[in-house]
């Protein structure tokens, strides 16, 4: 049952993920023919990635203060995670994405507490991730994975966690149930779907939340942003 994509089987196995795998659809014009022809052949050969695969770390970056990385993604042309640690001494910490030409993409985290979550670069598609801009006084470490190592849920697998996250679902949900945020900070969950394109925001909130909401049709991915406990339940 072993999946062999490109070069994913030379991951380093360091951390366990669930596996999936996440697509988008370019319009088939003449400048992008070659990359939905190879987008084709990935969708065949990685329609799931097996557990092994799941645990494939692709790269580390670990350092301390203030630093400016170029990074390397397992497939330049979809999004990837990032699991970031760091800001332990309760600083300011912050983590920026930039393209090739310097241009800023997005602000990935932003804190002054302590950090430990699972950010996506590249979502929603369309941008290119090359370089991370690292704003720190202390030590931190930041673990590239493939999009399709998201932490699978379902409506037989509800997931509960704190900070940020990437969730993947399987099968057909309509509805969400989802509490946290007890600490009255910054609570939202966004979905996406399976060509990486935004979806709908589900929850955007200061307060303690506590409600459900339905899914949109499409959705694949729902990213939670949050700095401390929540839980989200599909039915």
């Amino acid at each position: 049952d072993s999946i062999r994509v490109r070069n994913f089987n030379n991951y380093n196995q360091t951390r366990r993920l669930n596996a999936g795998s996440l697509y988008h659809q370019p319009k088939l014009t003449e400048y992008n023919m070659k990359q939905s022809f190879l987008l084709f052949l990935f969708l065949t050969i990685c329609i799931s990635f097996t557990s092994e695969t799941a645990e494939a770390q692709f790269k580390e970056y670990t350092g301390s203060g203030d630093d400016i990385l170029v990074i390397e993604k397992p497939d330049e042309d979809m999004p990837a995670l990032l699991v970031i640690n760091g800001n332990r001494g309760s600083n300011h910490f912050s983590v920026t994405s930039f393209d090739a030409s310097r241009d800023r993409i997005d602000l990935l985290v932003n804190t002054t507490e302590p950090y430990s979550g699972i950010v996506a670069v590249d979502l929603p598609v369309g941008t290119n991730t090359k370089m991370l801009e690292i704003s720190a006084s202390g030590s931190w470490a930041i673990n590239v994975y493939p999009i399709g190592a998201a932490h699978k849920i379902s409506t037989d697998n509800p997931k509960s966690d704190s900070g940020d996250n990437i969730l993947w679902i399987e099968g057909d949900a309509s509805i969400a149930t989802i509490s946290g945020n007890s600490n009255s900070s910054h609570f939202s969950v966004t979905a996406y779907d399976g060509s990486g394109r935004r979806n709908g925001l589900l929850v955007n909130t200061t307060d303690r939340y506590n409600g459900k909401v339905m899914i949109p049709k499409g959705t694949l991915l729902l990213q939670v942003t949050a700095s401390g406990n929540w839980s989200v339940k599909l039915q």
